[in-house]
């Protein structure tokens, strides 16, 4: 739990100005889960159990991880290939029951986290090994490890939307991946194997807001601040 200050400035008798401050609270909650290639995973985050009106912000982030996405090559022609190892990956579902409209920077969606990325490799010619796939180490072969690949979003919820956020219970965001390692060879009789990647998917809601007994004394110093203006005129 972190604290945050809201200072509102009031008209003391004296007419001079002082600051109250205001304490504020976070809370929220995370979710993360393995994304097996062409599998649902869903992750489930907290809705704010409180007023509406008492909520000064809402904070979504989403993070996604795709590892051990390897390809090795293999070039079975008599001149030497240029070959392409290549990992693509996308969401084919993503879907929130909770709008994930950021304010002043559009939607946290599914395209956000679509992962392309090419590596080029100069391939010998065969040194003679059987047609196929063969793992030779040699100068006709290629293997490319792309490491640990990370897409992330997040933002601060348009206020149009914080009802979604509100409720004594939970929101989800449901999750499917497509994952594709392989490879292309500029010739012909060119041979890969590729991995399937490990994924992993995480999210986190937090919620900033004035705490209830807070909230009457806002509504008390306002009372204050409209009884100094009457006084105010009244001994004008």
């Amino acid at each position: 739990m972190k604290n945050v200050f809201v200072a509102l400035v009031v008209l003391c008798a004296a007419c001079t100005v002082q600051a109250i401050v205001i304490p504020s609270s976070t809370t929220g909650g995370s979710d993360s889960d393995v994304l097996p290639d062409q599998t649902n995973v869903v992750l489930t985050l907290p809705q704010f159990n409180g007023p509406i009106g008492d909520l000064l912000s809402v904070w979504v982030h989403v993070k996604f991880d795709l590892s051990n996405a390897t390809v090795a090559m293999d070039n079975d022609s008599v001149t030497s290939a240029v070959a392409t190892a290549k990992i693509t990956s996308g969401f084919v579902t993503f879907n929130s029951t909770a709008s994930l409209l950021r304010t002043g920077t559009g939607l946290i969606e599914g395209s956000d986290f679509g992962i392309i990325q090419t590596q080029d490799f100069n391939l010998d010619a065969s040194i003679g090994d059987p047609c196929g796939f063969d793992a030779t180490l040699d100068v006709d072969y290629a293997f490319h490890d792309f490491g640990t690949i990370t897409k992330e979003e997040s933002g601060f919820i348009a206020s149009s939307e914080w009802a979604d956020y509100v409720g004594s219970g939970n929101f989800t965001i449901t999750v499917k991946a497509d994952y594709l390692a392989g490879a292309t060879f500029q010739g012909s009789d060119g041979y890969y194997q590729g991995s399937t990647p490990n994924g992993s998917i995480s999210a986190e809601v937090e919620y900033v807001y004035v705490p209830e007994p807070m909230t009457m004394s806002l509504l008390a110093i306002g009372g204050i601040i409209l009884n100094r203006r009457r006084l105010l005129r009244a001994i004008a």
